[in-house]
């Protein structure tokens, strides 16, 4: 009886060790499958705080990247709200990338890329649209460049002053 009684206690030890073996490989891949979602996502130190703002997109700067677009918006500065600065912007909303559309833009600036990610918009309106000519090629509402009448100019061309 010995011997069957010695044996039984190596199988339940091994059946322990096997059990315990299992449980630490399972920990452990919880473990990496942990570090490699958070390894994907950007620190929060990067992200900063939602915030909502009104700019308007310059022409010129809207480009695709992929299934969002990026574009250029100008607004009022944070640190002088007397001068203008320009933020590249990234969003899903395609159609509201306009040239000159004002816009409402909620979202958080990625400091790391230097990237404001717009969770919305909403637009405010187009103060001067593009619009499409009968020969296919865009114009907009702008009139100062057509007008070259200059009759706000005082200065007569006797005037020696």
């Amino acid at each position: 009886m010995l011997g069957f009684r010695g044996y039984g206690h190596a199988a339940n030890r091994a059946r322990g060790f096997i059990g315990l073996a299992l449980v630490f490989a399972l920990v452990m891949g919880g473990l990496a499958a942990s570090v490699a979602t958070r390894a994907d996502a950007a620190p929060s130190s990067v992200i900063g705080p939602e915030e909502t703002f009104t700019g308007t997109v310059v022409a010129g700067t809207v480009v695709p990247a992929g299934a969002v677009v990026r574009f250029n918006v100008e607004r009022p500065s944070k640190t002088n709200p007397a001068e203008l600065e320009q933020i590249v912007v990234e969003s899903a909303q395609a159609a509201l990338a306009v040239p000159n559309q004002i816009l409402s833009i909620t979202g958080n600036y990625d400091t790391d890329q230097k990237v404001f990610k717009a969770t919305s918009m909403t637009s405010l309106g187009n103060p001067n649209p593009v619009r499409a000519t009968a020969s296919g090629t865009t114009t907009t509402d702008d009139d100062d460049e057509d007008n070259d009448n200059n009759l706000s100019n005082s200065h007569d061309d006797n005037d020696n002053s």
